[in-house]
């Protein structure tokens, strides 16, 4: 029991120190409009997963409870078929009737098995609080990267400018003196 009591302290710190750097990335992320949107979004199906987590506690303990229901009941009357001498004893209708229980309670299990098997699937469909850290994370790397091309882009751009000017300017000086070595000859004669 300690070392329950102990995991779920550790499980409810790490959700804390989550829930603080999910406001702080919430807070960064609300100043773009688009990522604002995003997280709205991603918000949104979380509480969607929540109230689907809820949702299915609330129907396994249901069903649960209905399961320890049924097996006291059928362990009621295997005891009472315990108590009996003989199986000469046991009356006929009563076995029908026990037989038919526990094929009852069998299709039960197997159908509470696969609404717990379609309830997990539904749940897995939505990303955990871990997965949208790790694509917070990665939008912020993605988005640091695209900065920093984008100013690489800028920069080649503007040394391109640079260079086209600076062309330009030679091409000038080379025309003033082609004029100046032209008009220099025509003088000198």
């Amino acid at each position: 029991a300690a070392d329950v009591v102990g995991a779920v302290d550790a499980e409810e710190a790490a959700v804390v120190e989550l829930e603080a750097t999910m406001t702080a990335a919430e807070e960064e992320a609300r100043a773009d409009p688009e990522r604002a949107r995003v997280l709205d979004g991603v918000l949104a199906k979380q509480q969607e997963v929540k109230a689907l987590e809820a949702e299915v506690a609330a129907l396994a303990e249901q069903r649960t409870a209905e399961l320890a229901d049924l097996k006291t009941e059928v362990a009621a009357m295997q005891e009472s078929l315990g108590d009996v001498e003989g199986a000469e004893a046991v009356n006929a209708a009563e076995l029908e009737r026990l037989t038919t229980l526990k094929g009852r309670l069998e299709e039960e299990v197997h159908a509470l098995e696969a609404s717990n098997l379609q309830l997990q699937r539904k749940i897995d469909q939505y990303p955990t609080r871990l997965e949208l850290q790790q694509y917070q994370t990665r939008v912020t790397e993605l988005d640091e990267e695209i900065a920093w091309k984008y100013e690489e882009t800028k920069l080649a751009f503007f040394r391109y400018n640079t260079f086209v000017e600076v062309l330009r300017c030679v091409d000038n000086e080379l025309d003033v003196f082609t004029t100046i070595e032209s008009s220099y000859e025509s003088c000198r004669q």
